[in-house]
């Protein structure tokens, strides 16, 4: 042991991982901070909630796997076990241990493939209809598996700008139960807005269209998801999250829950759950709702798991027995090829942006202003369709998910 300048402090190097160079640092009997490189260039680091994702005691000492992009794990010999132990409940009471958070829906792929071949036989022999498609099953597996590797090579970029940011937040929010919950509601609302925007906004849409491009509605859907989603930027909605100190991988973790909730809401053969639950949850009734093509089900029920955000800002819609939901688009696309599913909307939209004769003004609201907008017609897209609907059955004026007329 010999004393070493630490900021704030006189404190004493006391385990060392040798290969790293890397020693934890303490101010009298508290751990206070890791320092990784020594004389002039060492880098110091405070030990805080996010610092280490999880620890191992060893027969030699301890390992800590560490939440940071330059030092994923240290190895420290400890040949004093009191001192050991004495590390290891300092840990486990300074609350700097991220749990372990699953990969739940990648670790819920079997699960997946094996509801959709049970839904697959109930629709055939108990049902007697036909609710799949083998090439728009096929293609809607491979645009999962896209979404994927989609996933793995770019989902750094919104988890590194995410991490930066954490380091500004202006509380540190723990990992008990009641912390996971209340991230995941908030996220909840988080997803709604970004739906909401998804369906408002063709720059967004342009990537969401991926999920309601089948005219097919089963659990196979579920899994049609996107490949370019990180182009969008709608990361940035999880901004206030992180500020408010909840931890990027607890929100990535609530995150999967949700899209794991909404898997089983992707199916026919589930009509409408008890009253108290369709008035809270997203239900397969509701969700059917928002993939339907009638002109009272366009742009409503965004709701990822609750759905009482549609309901608190006006955007629900009942499913109705005698208006049977229409799967698909308004323009469906005709294809089966994942790599025309996965970017048709990105080429239409930049072909329509970049056409002859548009005004500065013009190009822009191609990109941004809602799907289906064009520069010739004062009412566009679903609001066209929806006044349309209503001309020619003025007895539904002003039903929910219709205008007044």
């Amino acid at each position: 042991m010999y004393n070493l300048d630490y900021p704030g402090a006189t404190c004493q190097k006391v385990l060392v991982d040798d290969e790293r160079n890397t020693a934890l640092i303490f101010q009298k009997d508290t751990l206070i901070g890791l320092v990784t490189g020594l004389g002039q260039n060492y880098i110091a680091r405070e030990f805080k909630p996010g610092l280490v994702r999880q620890f191992e005691e060893t027969q030699s000492g301890i390992d800590l796997w560490l939440n940071d992009f330059t030092l994923k794990r240290i190895k420290l010999t400890m040949d004093d076990p009191e001192q050991k132990n004495a590390v290891v409940q300092q840990l486990r009471l300074m609350d700097l241990i991220i749990p372990n958070f699953p990969a739940v829906t990648q670790l819920a792929i079997p699960a997946f493939i094996t509801l959709i071949l049970i839904e697959l036989v109930v629709l055939k022999r108990f049902k007697n209809v036909e609710g799949f498609e083998t090439r728009d099953t096929a293609t809607s597996l491979l645009m999962g598996v896209g979404n994927v590797v989609s996933g793995l090579i770019f989902g750094f970029v919104a988890f590194g700008v995410l991490s930066w940011l954490y380091e500004f937040r202006l509380f540190t929010v723990g990992f008990e139960w009641y912390w996971i919950a209340v991230c995941f509601i908030i996220d909840d609302l988080r997803y709604y807005w970004y739906h909401r925007i998804a369906h408002r906004c063709r720059w967004v849409w342009a990537e969401h269209v991926i999920h309601h491009s089948s005219q097919h509605y089963n659990l196979s859907t579920a899994l049609r998801q996107s490949w370019t989603g990180v182009f969008t930027g709608m990361f940035v909605l999880r901004i206030p999250l992180v500020l408010l100190g909840f931890h990027p991988l607890l929100i990535v973790f609530v995150g999967g829950i949700n899209l794991l909730y909404q898997f089983w809401i992707h199916t026919e053969v589930i009509g409408k759950m008890p009253k108290w639950f369709e008035a809270v949850m997203n239900t397969p009734s509701h969700h059917r709702v928002h993939h339907a093509t009638n002109p009272r089900y366009l742009d409503a029920n965004y709701a990822g798991t609750l759905i009482i955000w549609d309901r608190m800002f006006g955007t629900f819609v009942e499913e109705l027995e005698r208006d049977c939901p229409r799967y698909g688009l308004v323009k469906n696309i005709g294809t089966f090829n994942p790599l025309r599913v996965a970017i048709h909307e990105w080429v239409e939209m930049f072909k329509d942006a970049s056409s002859p004769g548009l005004t500065p003004k013009q190009r822009l609201a191609y990109l941004f202003n809602p799907p289906g907008w064009n520069h010739k017609e004062e009412v566009t897209g679903s609001q066209a369709i929806k006044e349309n609907f209503v001309r020619r059955n003025p007895e539904e004026s002003g039903n929910p998910g219709l205008p007044k007329i």
